[in-house]
């Protein structure tokens, strides 16, 4: 059981919370174990790919 979760504000400008709960939940809080604080480190990688049909 996760007790609290504090998230910078600049990585939730980039990435939804339910995005990164389910991100959490699925990746980290299971081996989370009981009066363990944990640090998560994340790397957000953004990509845009355009197709121009013009060209």
């Amino acid at each position: 059981m996760v007790e609290a979760v504090f998230v910078n504000k600049r990585i939730l400008a980039k990435l939804p919370q339910e995005k990164l709960l389910k991100i959490l939940k699925d990746r980290v809080f299971p081996f989370v174990s009981e009066g363990e604080l944990i640090k998560v480190d994340l790397k957000v990688t953004i990509s845009y790919i355009s197709i121009d049909e013009d060209l």
